[in-house]
């Protein structure tokens, strides 16, 4: 398989190299550096986009596509080569190891070992006849065969890309036929050639530069000693006419401005007259001067003429250099520079012209600002116009409430009074009621899922707070590890950090360390920014309380003594849901006590109380339905 890759060196030429699969970029690389005249090789390597390449390596393992492109650059530390540690691997398994130079051939390499005892019998460089053939020397390394005496002797270590390190060599004897013999040898008298232009085109190359090394050093002197002759003489001409020129223009500007500024003017108005007059006499002076002033081009007339202004000085076209019509558009222009420039020192009054010709000048008058004249409209006068966000919102959804603190603890019994009685079985069988409205819900949250927009995370904050605040208090229960409880009430949007001041109000100790968290699964309310909204803790919800230490008692002596039981926090809980549920629009008291009683037991995870009762009362769907007949896919048997 034919193959080549393109370098492009640092003289922007682009040279094409002809390689093989077992080819060493070492090789091409010296290739390149030879032909374009880059020597030392050492000191230049390869890339191949931003990774620089091993040269050590053939084509084959390089990851290098066909026709690949790379480049040659310097190298920042030119390459050195040491010694190579050669394993060499015999037909019985033995390994020989030693240290060799890398400008070593193998044919050098397995001398060396023929003359060592431990491979003497082997005659690593005779070939070995087995019948009627014959068997030659062999070394294998990385895939690439040197097959032959010939090719033994020519290849190098360097050739292998071995300029350092370790490598294993294997050495073999196999029958070689004699076409294949004569094809090696025509191969390496190829190479030979190439190799003998390439060192015959670098001598060359080398002549001729040490040929025109002693032009270039006879050439600079004089080149320099004419150049800095003619410099000498233009650079003292050209300061003695400016210093001329600086001299006259300065006493001529320093006279005008004694004679011509009338009490009154400000300096900077003077100073932009004298300009403007100077400018016209040059005018008026072009068309009459004679043959000899026009011919001399690269005269200047002055040095520069001051404006007044810090930083700024205008300089005046010669005789020769513009036309009548250009000059004049010139003054037009910096005419009208210098009045934007001296604008903000007050208004300009027009002077009378002094020099003779000298027609009326025209200053620039600042532009009045567009907001000069604006006033607020009288009808939003003391209104308060302004709104945000915050604006709508009730500062009392953020204020604390009475919190109707009840204290309990978990392990006490719970004594029920005899008209309440255990809740009957028929409480817990499910009707065709219960199903067509469990149903119903099925239904709804199938099409909410499946129709729900795409929502930022703004809307879907704004949507759950809508969703909760009807709520009008959130109940929260804290578990504190002595298995007491603490019952509070809390608004909605109250945050996370009233809980922690809450429980830290009433500790024992306020100096403990604690943390607040929910469970299944464990979640701690790190955040102490999210309202309880946000935290999942309304309607109602139990808060552990966590703490390093273990202590008999967690809260206040205070607390404990307005210790209750169980069916009073229920009861609370239970009033705040009652009023939650008569505030919903459309619902009567008589249809509260017997649905909304019925969703609250079921719903509740200690309904104790009238739950009986409430269940018993709440209306059936049978009972309105006498008429209709049952779907048998509804049909439900008792188990």
């Amino acid at each position: 398989m034919s193959a080549s890759v393109q370098v492009l060196c640092p003289n922007g030429r682009r040279q094409n190299v002809k390689i093989t699969p077992n080819s060493k970029l070492l090789q091409v690389l010296e290739e390149v550096c030879k032909k374009q005249g880059f020597l030392p090789p050492e000191e230049y390597e390869l890339k191949h986009g931003r990774n620089t390449l091993d040269i050590g390596l053939s084509f084959r393992y390089s990851n290098l596509p066909n026709n690949a492109k790379l480049e040659l650059v310097k190298a920042a530390k030119a390459r050195t080569e040491t010694t190579v540690i050669i394993a060499l691997q015999l037909e019985t398994g033995e390994r020989l190891q030693h240290e060799f130079d890398p400008g070593v051939t193998l044919w050098e390499l397995l001398q060396y070992w023929e003359q060592k005892p431990e491979a003497e019998q082997q005659q690593l460089t005779s070939i070995k006849k087995d019948g009627d053939t014959e068997l030659h020397p062999v070394c294998l390394y990385m895939r690439e065969d040197v097959i032959g005496e010939l090719a033994l002797k020519a290849t190098s270590l360097r050739s292998l890309g071995l300029t350092g390190g370790k490598a294993i060599i294997r050495c073999l004897h196999r029958p070689i036929d004699s076409a294949t013999l004569e094809q090696i040898r025509q191969r390496l008298e190829k190479e030979q050639v190439k190799q003998a232009k390439l060192d015959a085109l670098n001598y060359q190359r080398q002549k001729s530069e040490e040929a025109e090394l002693p032009k270039k050093q006879n050439a600079i002197p004089t080149s320099t000693g004419s150049s800095e002759t003619s410099m000498d003489t233009q650079s003292a001409e050209s300061i003695a006419m400016d210093t001329e020129s600086s001299e006259n223009s300065a006493f001529q500007s320093r006279k005008r401005e004694t004679e011509i500024s009338p009490p009154g003017t400000s300096h900077k108005e003077s100073k932009l007259e004298q300009v403007v007059e100077a400018m016209e006499t040059d005018q008026q002076q072009a068309p009459s001067s004679d043959v000899s002033t026009a011919s001399t081009d690269s005269v200047v007339l002055s040095g520069g003429v001051p404006t007044g202004i810090p930083g700024v000085t205008m300089f005046r076209p010669g005789a020769g250099e513009f036309s009548a019509d250009q000059q004049q558009y010139i003054m037009d222009v910096a005419q009208s520079i210098l009045g934007q420039m001296t604008a903000g020192n007050g208004p300009q009054q027009q002077q009378p012209s002094q020099g003779r010709g000298a027609r009326p000048r025209q200053v620039l008058q600042p532009t009045p600002s567009p907001f000069a004249d604006f006033k607020f409209p009288e009808e939003t006068k003391g209104k308060e116009l302004y709104k945000n966000e915050l604006s709508e919102v009730s500062r009392e959804d953020f204020k604390p409430c009475d919190r109707e603190i009840v204290v309990y603890r978990v392990d006490e019994p719970v004594s029920i009074s005899p008209d309440q009685g255990d809740v009957p079985d028929s409480f817990f069988e499910v009707t065709e009621h219960d199903v067509r409205r469990m149903m119903k819900d099925l239904q709804k949250s199938v099409k909410d899922m499946s129709d729900q927009p795409l929502m930022t995370q703004s809307m879907r904050k704004a949507e759950l707070e809508e969703k909760f605040s009807k709520y009008e208090r959130a109940v929260v229960r804290f578990h504190f590890p002595d298995k007491v409880v603490v019952q509070a009430l809390f608004r909605p949007l109250e945050t996370v950090f009233a809980l922690t001041k809450f429980v830290k109000e009433h500790l024992d100790d306020r100096t403990m360390s604690f943390y607040l968290y929910t469970t299944p699964p464990k979640t701690v309310l790190k955040d102490p920014s999210n309202n309880l909204i946000e935290a999942g803790l309304v309607p109602a919800s139990v808060v552990y309380v966590g703490t390093e230490s273990q202590k008999e008692k967690y809260l206040s002596a205070q607390v404990m003594c307005t210790k209750s039981t169980l069916l009073e926090a229920e009861k609370t809980a239970m009033n705040w849901h009652y009023k939650h549920t008569m505030s919903q629009p459309g619902v009567s008291g008589a249809s509260t006590s017997g649905a909304s009683g019925g969703a609250t037991a079921g719903t509740s995870a200690s309904g104790i109380g009238a739950s009986g009762n409430t269940r018993s009362a709440a209306p059936t769907g049978s009972g309105n339905t006498g008429e209709k007949k049952t779907p048998k896919w509804l049909k439900i048997g008792k188990s």
